[in-house]
């Protein structure tokens, strides 16, 4: 159940990202892990953390910029 919500949330990741359906977001996901013979529910991990890694640096930009009087 853990793998399936964190797929769910990396098919969203990209459907926003890249301006995809769903289905085609699955396809893309499909697709690469097969090519790199990785499991979908890593691939999905590492989309997660990737997307964190990047809200936490854009929240860090923000936070300092904004301090500074």
């Amino acid at each position: 159940l853990a793998s399936w919500v964190v797929v769910e949330q990396a098919k969203g990741f990209l459907r926003e990202r890249l301006d995809l359906t769903v289905a085609d977001a699955f396809t893309l996901l499909r697709a690469y892990t097969r090519r790199s013979g990785t499991h979908l529910s890593e691939v999905a991990r590492q989309l997660g953390i990737r997307r964190c890694d990047r809200a936490s640096g854009a929240r860090s930009s923000t936070s300092s910029g904004s301090s500074r009087r």
